[in-house]
């Protein structure tokens, strides 16, 4: 059977916009080199499972679950992949050692596998691998074989270029239409790096964000493991109410987050074809606390602040504590200079202000 290259390449290219065609796409791949089967990886994360023609489902079933993803040898030649473009079994180990590896002769010969060729491409700054197997009695590749797999390095590149702006259209539009609901948003891959961010978002977090990993810096370790469960847990969930956890700014205030998995990303997607949804919120359960919180207010001087909120005068407060009103005027200068506010309206304003933030569920 003839299989036309200006065929393959257009069908890579379209499975950019269509992910749904790429076990189909690689199918064609591996037959038009008398292949046993591709698959496309990237070589940074062995354990997301990667989309693969149909002859290798069951492979990578097993590859997968029985960890023989963590006994793969051939790793050894990605270095020789990214210099040359392509590899084979030789760049990864000699047929001595082929002849008596574990992965070669219990998993891959147990499949009826006996070879491969990768081609390596860049998708962002992640570096992928288009793996085509072969079977044992057909041998290795023959360099016309070779030669017709590297030109996929040009379909390959542009399929993972129109594929992450295909996808980074998409999360900037989700968190930009959270904005205009009202609602702080990230999306970010499971590893919680950041791949959009909306405004309100940027306004409650912004300061929080490690410019280096693009990730929440958090500075409890007990936050830090709490939003990392938060982000797995997403993965998992499938019934109606979202995963959930609470972690604090630097100044102690409580941020509920919510996190939902985005579905349909691409395999090149900007957040490791794993997005997750996080929706901020403020938790305000005492406004006065929070202030104090933001402000450091002393007991003393929350005290005198909810006094006022609740329609004390100063020689009412003062006559409640036991001292003079001037001394109460003293601790209101102080409360003013720490918290920014020009006087006692201005004051109670800000705490109004925090009060009509929606408390968590």
């Amino acid at each position: 059977m003839r299989h036309d290259p200006e065929l393959i390449a257009r069908r890579i290219r379209e499975a950019a916009g269509a992910p749904e065609i790429w076990a189909q796409a690689l199918g064609d791949v591996s037959a038009s080199v008398n292949g046993a089967g591709a698959l496309l990886f990237c070589v940074d994360d062995r354990l997301v499972r990667p989309p693969a023609s149909a002859e290798q489902a069951h492979v990578l079933d097993e590859y997968l679950t029985k960890g023989w993803n963590a006994l793969d040898v051939r790793y050894r030649g990605i270095p020789k992949m990214e210099r040359r473009g392509f590899i084979t079994d030789e760049d990864c180990m000699d047929r001595d050692e082929i002849a008596s590896s574990q992965f070669y002769q219990d998993f891959l010969a147990g499949h009826g596998i006996g070879a491969f060729a990768g081609v390596g491409f860049r998708a962002g700054g992640d570096l992928w691998c288009l793996s085509v197997q072969r079977r044992l009695r057909d041998g290795p590749f023959e360099p016309r074989e070779l030669d017709a797999l590297l030109r996929l390095w040009g379909p390959l590149s542009d399929a993972a270029t129109l594929s992450r702006q295909f996808d980074f259209a998409r999360l900037k539009g989700m968190t930009d239409a959270l904005e205009l609901t009202r609602d702080a948003a990230i999306v970010c891959d499971r590893g919680g790096r950041i791949a959009s961010i909306n405004a309100r978002a940027e306004a409650l977090v912004g300061r929080m964000i490690d410019p280096r990993s693009r990730t929440l810096s958090l500075r409890s370790a007990a936050d830090r493991d709490a939003l990392r469960a938060c982000l797995a847990s997403s993965q998992r969930r499938r019934g109606p109410e979202p995963a959930a956890c609470v972690v604090r700014d630097p100044k102690g205030g409580e941020i509920l987050v919510r996190a939902i998995e985005v579905d349909g990303m691409s395999v090149f997607a900007p957040a490791d074809g794993r997005a997750v949804l996080l929706l901020l919120k403020r938790r305000v359960l005492d406004p006065v606390a929070a202030l104090a919180a933001r402000s450091s207010l002393t007991a003393a001087e929350s005290a005198i602040v909810a006094s006022l909120r609740a329609g004390g005068s100063v020689a009412e407060i003062a006559q409640a504590r036991g001292v003079r009103p001037d001394t109460i005027r003293t601790q209101l200068k102080s409360i003013y200079l720490k918290t920014g506010a020009s006087g006692q309206a201005r004051l109670l304003s800000r705490v109004a202000a925090l009060g009509d933030e929606r408390p968590a569920d």
